[in-house]
């Protein structure tokens, strides 16, 4: 199995950190911002013509609004569905709050919701469809994220055969403690940061020998001037 995991485009919180440095204002759940969605729109044109996104078999997205409004267009150009996974979302799930202080849960979009932005994406079937995903919510600690990453990683092993070729969309944080399941770390993540810009591409290889890391950070899909983090 190839593995790609793809970080969300540009969010309103993204651009918020860029902006001001600080996190005052945040969102829980953020949508996407104007270049954003350029962004999320230039990933699905470069399906037409960059083998290892035209490639992809199957597709499934983190349920957070900025990951689905990411995979739609890719999901279009691909004409495939897209499995919602309550899983793949960042660390802390969704909050109010600063991730080491004091937070209250919130909630995440119901599925009508999400369906609206991505004909494509299919509701987890342990998911209630009526009410809306409870967010994630989960203790700040980093061997909770590392053991939710495992779990990622089973399922998709039991899953998917030699010849499938994943694609995630998921999260810069969570995608640490991924990548360092997939390289047999054992620590619960590297323990230095592997930087993913906002759509851009990370590609492994899983096989009997072990898992190999193809590239990191690739996104030749972007000018320059669109490239953030």
């Amino acid at each position: 199995m190839h593995l790609v995991l793809i970080r969300h485009a540009q969010s309103l919180n993204n651009r918020l950190y860029a902006q001001t440095g600080g996190k005052e204002g945040r969102h829980p759940d953020p949508p996407l911002s104007d270049l954003g969605f350029e962004q999320a729109r230039l990933l699905g044109e470069a399906a037409n013509r960059i083998p290892h996104l035209g490639s992809l078999t199957h597709l499934y997205s983190s349920l957070t609004t900025r990951a689905v409004q990411t995979v739609a267009p890719l999901a279009t150009a691909l004409s495939l569905p897209v499995q919602g996974a309550d899983t793949l979302h960042e660390i802390g799930g969704l909050y109010l709050g600063q991730l080491t202080g004091p937070r209250t849960a919130t909630a995440g979009q119901i599925r009508q919701t999400l369906q609206r932005i991505c004909p494509e994406l299919r509701w987890p079937a342990h998911l209630d469809g009526r009410t809306a995903w409870d967010g994630g919510f989960e203790e700040n600690d980093e061997q909770w994220y590392a053991d939710r990453a495992r779990t990622v990683l089973n399922d998709l092993r039991a899953r998917h055969t030699v010849t499938d070729r994943v694609g995630l969309i998921t999260h810069q944080n969570f995608a640490q403690f991924l990548l360092a399941a997939l390289l047999g770390s054992p620590l619960s993540r590297l323990p230095a940061k592997l930087v993913l810009d906002n759509t851009a591409t990370c590609e492994l290889e899983l096989g009997a020998r072990g898992t190999r890391l193809l590239y990191l950070n690739r996104h030749d899909h972007l000018p320059g001037h669109l490239v953030t983090n």
